[in-house]
């Protein structure tokens, strides 16, 4: 009878030990990952602005400004201005999107409204690195 008890003992411990151990090994590959986030913004120095230099007041008028991305995922996000007194300063921001990007620099375009609600002349200065591209629009 003590032999028999001995026996079962084995066995249950050993189901218990394989039970376990694939509880384990089964569980261990269970991880919560989540998809890596690829998305930044920067400015990027522009490279040509084209667009009207008259406009009437109060009437849009739009400029297309075109610059370089630093990889295949870059395309136009925003653009950030700051004004003192008839000359605003343009800064362009690049949007990349994406984890695995071409190596190439794709020139994009963004598209800049200009409306101003008195006559004069005003300058529109973008960001073109080291130095500044000026744009004039007179408003009438």
């Amino acid at each position: 009878m003590s032999y028999q008890k001995n026996s079962t003992k084995k066995i249950v411990l050993r189901l218990l030990f394989l039970s376990m151990c694939t509880l384990l090994i089964f569980t261990s590959c269970l991880k919560n990952i989540e998809p890596p986030v690829c998305t930044s913004t920067g400015e990027t120095p522009i490279s040509n602005v084209m667009g009207a230099n008259t406009t009437t007041v109060n009437t849009n008028i739009d400029i297309a400004v075109d610059f370089q991305a630093v990889n295949g995922c870059g395309n136009f996000n925003s653009f950030a201005e700051t004004t003192v007194g008839d000359t605003t300063y343009v800064r362009t921001i690049a949007k990349y999107d994406g984890c695995v990007c071409t190596q190439d620099l794709p020139t994009r375009t963004g598209i800049y409204k200009f409306k101003r609600p008195t006559a004069g002349r005003y300058f529109l200065k973008f960001n073109k690195g080291a130095t500044s591209l000026v744009h004039p629009v007179t408003v009438q």
